[in-house]
């Protein structure tokens, strides 16, 4: 692994989920407006063979038939679109803030533990300070003693 953590590749995965089926909703909604317009040529070539002239066709189909359907499908499918990239980007932030979060709190763990150690490691100095300095006075005293009896 590349020292993230699993829950960190979980949530990143859950981004890239969302990015995806982003995608795909979008593409959906492409392949309808496309469809949309296809039934809007078809429709009109049909009446225009029925014998009515192309320009009223077009004007009475395309308020009633071309414009809610484009906007029903960019509505509904942008829209959903947007929903899901929006929910990977905040989803995607929220587990940067959440990973740093939980790196701090590790990071004060470390701090902690290693305040204590100092602590025990200079009570352990005091006590090895304290009884060098009763061994330096006793090597002292006893120089002291050898030299009186010189």
């Amino acid at each position: 692994m590349t020292g993230k953590k699993k829950g960190e590749q979980g949530k990143c995965f859950i981004s890239k989920l969302l990015y995806v089926v982003a995608a795909l909703v979008a593409v959906l909604g492409i392949g309808m407006l496309a469809a949309n317009v296809y039934v809007f040529k078809t429709t009109v070539d049909q009446y225009v063979m029925q014998g009515y002239p192309a320009a009223m066709v077009m004007s009475s189909m395309i308020p009633s038939q071309l414009l809610p359907s484009i906007f029903e499908a960019l509505g509904m499918y942008g829209g959903i679109t947007c929903a899901l990239v929006g929910l990977g980007a905040a989803n995607k932030k929220l587990s940067v803030i959440a990973a740093g979060a939980a790196c701090e709190a590790d990071d004060e763990e470390a701090v902690d533990e290693e305040l204590e150690n100092q602590e025990e490691g200079t009570a352990a100095d005091e006590v090895m300070n304290d009884s060098q300095v009763e061994s330096n006075q006793e090597d002292t005293d006893l120089e002291e003693e050898a030299e009186q009896d010189k």
